[in-house]
């Protein structure tokens, strides 16, 4: 399996809203995808607390991508603008819809914020939906990425992987907040 976030994905950076393609360069073999929305109150909570958690970490330690559920692009840049959005995140280019829906459905998010935690090279999942934000409530921010680290890189650790973007259908029904 290919990684969902492709050399080719368009993302837009924090720091100066530019675009780039793909993932930067980075030690660190996970990806963390926060899927979330500007008008979202559980978001307005969580992102505080998540982007504190990322100031904890030494620089390369994780590195995150936005998955906007704004209506407009708009939205999604005044959202990387918030003054507790560290510049080292990206975010996925809000003309990627199609592939925002598809990682929500492939990923069994259902409500925003979610949070799920990816290999870098090739998407398997080391943290789920269903336990990632837990895992960074509960901390220390440098052992929970430590573990996530060492459960990509593990040899003998089973990560389920993510299904087929491709083949990922969508019924129709959108997440809700």
């Amino acid at each position: 399996m290919a990684a969902p976030i492709g050399d080719d994905t368009p993302l837009v950076s924090a720091a100066d809203g530019a675009v780039v393609r793909g993932l930067p360069e980075s030690a660190s073999p996970v990806v963390a995808l926060l899927f979330s929305a500007s008008w979202c109150p559980a978001c307005a909570r969580f992102e505080p607390l998540f982007a504190d958690f990322c100031d904890d970490l030494a620089d390369g330690d994780l590195q995150v991508v936005l998955v906007s559920r704004d209506k407009s692009e708009a939205d999604m840049q005044a959202a990387l603008r918030a003054a507790h959005v560290p510049p080292s995140w990206l975010a996925l280019a809000h003309a990627e819809r199609d592939l925002a829906r598809k990682l929500e459905l492939a990923l069994g998010v259902t409500t925003v914020p979610s949070l799920a935690v990816l290999r870098r090279s090739d998407g398997a999942v080391v943290s789920p939906v269903t336990q990632a934000r837990r895992e960074v409530v509960k901390g220390p921010p440098a052992a929970v990425c430590a573990q996530w680290s060492a459960k990509a890189m593990s040899e003998t650790e089973v990560l389920a992987a993510l299904p087929s973007l491709d083949s990922v259908v969508d019924q129709g029904t959108a997440p809700a907040a």
